[in-house]
């Protein structure tokens, strides 16, 4: 639709950027946008090969723009991830998956692909806001770099002990909130203390 194809050429031009000029509501539309594609070409297994090591910052994506049952389902999937996705590889070989866990994978990708529309139609009302800020910010931008208060920091589930990037906006001194493990779905808590541009502490709570 002509609308999709707005959004991907936007997609491109932010794309185009070095990732620290990136705002952070265009990383989302990126991350919602490329992780889509990934899911209808290459299905989950494909999501967490190709995404594996970005996975915690995608599914953060998804959520804040208003997908946090996708993100949710796509996080269950977690079991086909290889054990060998770190940061330092692009690309995984997905792990090999018991006959219980395709069965498993083939019902989360229902529930995925049937929400894939509805998350497109999410980012289309989204854009007018994304560029009005981008817009505000070219208006204001001084000459001086700005501090980059945003953190990505590696969580260990404290149920399960899956590990997951959450991204934390250091301008905020202390922080209090719950989140979801990508992998159990229990719900937990993190406490964060920040000076803008650094991590003080972090606490991960049941």
């Amino acid at each position: 639709m002509e609308e999709f194809e707005v959004i991907e050429e936007f997609v491109r031009q932010w794309e185009s950027e070095p990732f620290s000029r990136r705002r952070p509501e265009q990383q989302w539309v990126i991350d919602v946008v490329r992780s889509l594609e990934t899911i209808e070409n290459h299905g989950l297994a494909g999501f967490w090969q190709f995404h594996g090591p970005d996975s915690g910052r995608i599914l953060q994506s998804l959520r804040l723009t208003g997908n946090p049952e996708l993100a949710r389902d796509i996080g269950a999937s977690a079991f086909c991830r290889s054990p060998d996705a770190t940061p330092s590889h692009t690309v995984s070989v997905p792990a090999p998956l018991s006959p219980q866990n395709k069965d498993r994978l083939k019902r989360l990708l229902f529930a995925v692909t049937d929400r894939i529309d509805e998350a497109r139609q999410g980012l289309v009302a989204l854009l007018p806001r994304v560029e009005a800020d981008r817009e505000e910010e070219a208006v204001t931008e001084s000459a001086e770099p700005t501090l980059n208060v945003e953190v990505t920091e590696r969580v260990g589930c404290p149920y399960c002990g899956q590990f997951m990037e959450l991204v934390i906006d250091t301008s905020i001194a202390q922080q209090r909130s719950t989140t979801d493990c990508e992998v159990c779905c229990r719900p937990f808590e993190v406490v964060v203390e920040c000076d803008p541009g650094k991590v003080l502490t972090l606490d991960v709570g049941a």
